[in-house]
């Protein structure tokens, strides 16, 4: 018997999840887990690229809030993380933008209040602008370097009609139109608490949390900003020539939202079609063929919304086999998966779940995610339920129910005969 079949057998108690909005619109959610010695905070504010006033904006800004805070300059503020041992990162999205921390639980006031004054008192000096700057430009320019990170942005640019084709990188000629004023000022627009969440993995108290929370977070206020909706462009496909040995392939298709109705037979339809080494596109689009150096299959999301991408690279001379292979796979996909393809999903999908419960990180990322998208969280033992539940025959039925006539293609690489 294993530990994901009934974590009561394990000897381990459910974890405890509790959550409420403050007065300002903070959301706030933990995950209580009183046997660990860590934790960690996620924090998502609404300062992504869907809402930024110039390309490039949040990509800078994500640069600009690392360099000092609260009267601290950028390597105060650096060693003040390090004298508690914290790990730190931020990361730039569509929907918003992400801070993280880890550390002891026994810091958890001290690294509240250094998150606070990251997110909340950042000094912003103009000294510091144009380093800012050319970090975030260089990552812009490093694309050229990262065919795979290239391809992304490009597929995403040509499937979308509303502004989610806009890359977190930002654009050469949004770049050229920033300047320190324009960027202060859509920190000031965007910083809200209006659709932030805390989310929070570890050893601590709720009452304990929440007292923390207030204190550091309770003064933030600013009216929260609305997010298009999505529009899709036409199905097209598109190559863009490159001078490279290798061709990048991209294709992307409408799925259902976050949580939504089909997403739980999806993680297992997805697992199966190209979810690792026993999948039906690496099986038959690299073993058996031989055809491309790697190739993936998977889902993002946004509020609303769901995408199916599938990633290819392989050489020139076999651009037009390897798409109209992985078309053919997606066909036969449609067709409904094996039982026996069914169990070795299952088996994956519940293994990393279970997996997850050992990493703090994880838990507290995966409630962040949960609240942003659902407004609330799932928890462990309902999304296990839910998908011990799912059975092969609704995993079929959605499958049955996909319409490929809306998959958006993009080619990026050596001169080719489509």
């Amino acid at each position: 018997m294993t530990c994901f079949d009934d974590i009561f057998v394990c000897g381990k108690l459910p974890p405890m999840i509790f959550q409420t909005r403050l007065e300002n619109g903070l959301q706030v959610a933990l995950e209580s887990v009183l046997s660990s010695t860590i934790i960690s905070l996620e924090l998502f504010v609404p300062m992504g690229a869907l809402t930024e006033n110039q390309s490039g904006c949040s990509s800078l800004l994500e640069e600009w809030l690392r360099r000092g805070a609260a009267g601290r300059d950028a390597q105060g503020f650096e060693d003040a993380w390090d004298d508690l041992g914290a790990l730190r990162g931020s990361e730039v999205g569509l929907e918003g933008m992400e801070f993280s921390v880890t550390c002891l639980a026994a810091d958890a006031p001290k690294a509240l209040e250094l998150l606070a004054d990251w997110v909340l008192r950042p000094n912003l000096a103009q000294a510091d602008y144009a380093p800012s700057f050319e970090l975030a430009h260089s990552a812009l320019e490093g694309l050229e370097d990262a065919p795979d990170e290239l391809l992304y942005a490009k597929l995403w640019k040509t499937a979308f009609a509303s502004s989610h084709g806009t890359s977190p990188y930002g654009t050469r000629d949004g770049f050229l139109r920033l300047d320190a004023a324009l960027v202060r000022a859509d920190y000031a627009r965007r910083c809200t608490p209006q659709g932030a969440v805390l989310a929070v993995a570890g050893a601590l108290e709720w009452a304990g949390l929440l007292e923390l929370v207030e204190r550091f977070f309770g003064a933030w206020h600013g009216d929260g900003l609305p997010l298009p909706a999505v529009q899709w462009n036409p199905p097209s496909t598109v190559f863009e020539p490159r001078d490279t040995a290798q061709t990048q392939i991209g294709l992307i298709m409408p799925l259902m939202p976050f949580a939504g109705a089909g997403y739980y037979p999806s993680r297992f339809g997805l697992e199966v079609l190209g979810g690792g080494n026993s999948s039906r596109l690496f099986n038959e689009v690299r073993e058996a063929r031989g055809l491309v150096y790697g190739i993936h299959a998977g889902s993002s999301f946004m509020r609303g919304a769901g995408t199916l991408e599938i990633f290819a690279s392989c050489t020139p001379s076999h651009t037009s086999e390897t798409l109209s292979t992985i078309r053919a796979e997606l066909e036969r996909w449609r067709l409904g998966i094996a039982p026996d393809e069914f169990a070795r999903a299952h088996i994956g999908i519940q293994t990393g779940l279970a997996m997850s419960l050992e990493s703090i990180g994880a838990r507290a990322a995966a409630l962040q995610r949960d609240t942003v998208f659902l407004g609330a969280a799932r928890g462990f033992l309902a999304v296990q339920t839910a998908l011990q539940q799912t059975t092969l025959a609704q995993v079929n039925a959605w499958l049955e129910l996909l319409d490929f006539s809306q998959v958006q293609t993009f080619i990026l690489g050596a001169d080719i005969s489509l």
